[in-house]
């Protein structure tokens, strides 16, 4: 079904444009499974111990300066071969300077006549007409040339508005313009999400995969800049392109599901310089997605990315040191140092897994004040094994004032969540009316979920439960955990 026009610029430019950042949040869950729960004290209660509760954007037009990178080059360093684009060609005048000659411009590309000397060093024989870095006239003529056009061409500026006017047929053919005049890679990568969605055009997936495979042609290997988690989709449209062909393989968009080319695009991505994509290739082998498991890449890039200041990496390399996998020893103390420098970016599994260190005093001097700090900050994040925390704290009257409906939300928090002490907490309130109004149907259920997720004591409960509910109770637990399709 086509999107309304009222809808399409918020699927493009909020979803579309922000799918990396979707893929980020996605990255946000733990590699490992998390340091356990802090169990809870005893509180024994009537039916024995076993019931005791235990813890919308604008599309902007590139800015990237005119400069011809050097390190493209087939014959002279101006272009990338086969693949190379007008943009390509145009982006190292500036930049080549440093290589072959150091007034090397755009305005002058054959050197200053008033110095005396030309474009090609005087101890160049006449039979050498390559100049520098095997660069001949013509090719300086031709880059000059180019950024002349490049400079004054607005297309792409003229395409981002017709975008952002809600002109989308006119937008997409000033797109394609674009590329056919200059070659922009953005307008590539625009004019594919286009297709992708159906936006302006028929929704076509293959066409969308050619255009993202011409945004991301030429390979080549940059230096990763710093995770900046204010700017999550920050990346050049090379490797947007690429992990948008990840994404499709990964969870087959419209085409089947291809592991090996989901590999592919995102070492292509992480080769471009960004860091989730390392994040991404390190779960693909923690898992073992399609491919046998190895824990040394995962780790191997996990550290990668987490050099680079990538917190859902540093979490996943912390829970492998914090206990140790397979060949990789146990190192508490880095792990402890990883969860500090993904808690400072407000990972949220992160700062749970310090805020434990605090209550338990594990590799840090004990603090409980902090801990309930570093708990109430990773709750509010969403961690469930945070929020089951806290509503420890509510329940048993540790330095919060006990409140019993405080606990019951926290816990009722961390149960949607999955987190099974959580659940297993939420079924006995429910069971005893702690907190609110007893409710046999919803505790059955919970604690069914509970003894589902591996709680030792729900299986107890359950069984004390069940000779308290009424046949019509047992009927409609059933059909919560039984929905009809």
């Amino acid at each position: 079904m086509k999107m309304s026009s009222a809808n399409i610029h918020r699927t493009l430019v909020l979803t579309v444009m922000t799918m990396c950042a979707a893929y980020v949040a996605q990255a946000q869950t733990p590699a490992t499974t998390p340091p356990p729960s802090q169990p809870a004290p005893s509180n024994p209660a009537a039916e024995g111990d076993v019931t005791t509760v235990t813890v919308f954007g604008k599309l902007k037009p590139p800015t990237s300066g005119l400069t011809i990178r050097t390190d493209t080059a087939s014959s002279c360093g101006f272009m990338s071969g086969q693949n190379a684009s007008t943009a390509d060609y145009v982006r190292g005048a500036i930049r080549q300077q440093s290589y072959d000659r150091q007034t090397f411009s755009a305005s002058s590309p054959f050197g200053d006549a008033s110095t005396g000397f030309s474009a090609f060093d005087r101890s160049r024989t006449a039979d050498d007409r390559s100049g520098f870095s095997g660069c001949s006239a013509a090719d300086y003529g031709f880059a000059a040339g180019r950024a002349h056009i490049a400079r004054r061409d607005t297309t792409m500026r003229d395409a981002a508005d017709l975008f952002n006017a809600g002109k989308y047929p006119e937008a997409l053919a000033m797109f394609k313009k674009s590329y056919s005049k200059m070659g922009y890679r953005e307008a590539a990568v625009m004019i594919a999400k286009m297709h992708l969605y159906g936006v302006a055009t028929e929704k076509d997936v293959p066409e969308a995969i050619k255009w993202f495979e011409d945004a991301a042609a030429g390979h080549e290997k940059v230096t990763p800049r710093p995770y900046d988690p204010t700017r999550p989709d920050r990346m050049s449209p090379k490797a947007e392109a690429s992990m948008m062909l990840a994404k499709i393989y990964l969870i087959g968009f419209d085409v089947p599901k291809n592991p090996k080319a989901t590999r592919k695009w995102f070492d292509r991505a992480y080769d471009l310089g960004f860091v989730p994509a390392g994040k991404a290739l390190g779960d693909i082998y923690y898992f073992g997605y399609d491919t046998p498991r190895d824990l040394g890449k995962a780790a191997k890039l996990y550290t990668g990315a987490a050099e680079y200041s990538f917190a859902p990496a540093q979490y996943a390399l912390a829970n492998i040191l914090y206990s140790g996998e397979e060949t990789i020893k146990a190192d508490p103390n880095k792990a402890l140092d990883w969860y500090w420098h993904a808690a400072r970016q407000k990972h949220p599994g992160a700062t749970y897994a310090v805020a434990r260190a605090y209550d338990l005093g594990e590799n840090v001097k004990a603090d409980p004040d902090r801990a309930l700090s570093l708990y109430k900050e990773a709750a509010i994040g969403g961690d469930g094994d945070a929020q089951n925390a806290l509503g420890t704290y509510f329940y048993n009257g540790q330095i919060l004032p006990k409140d019993q409906v405080m606990a019951r939300k926290w816990f009722e928090a961390a149960a949607v969540r999955g987190q099974a002490d959580g659940m297993f907490n939420l079924g006995v309130m429910m069971m005893k009316g702690e907190g609110g109004e007893t409710d046999h149907t919803k505790a059955y259920a919970w604690l069914t979920l509970a003894q589902t997720a591996g709680h030792p004591n729900a299986e107890a409960v359950l069984k004390i439960l069940e000779g308290r509910m009424t046949p019509a109770e047992k009927a409609a637990a059933e059909a919560l955990l039984s929905p009809q399709a």
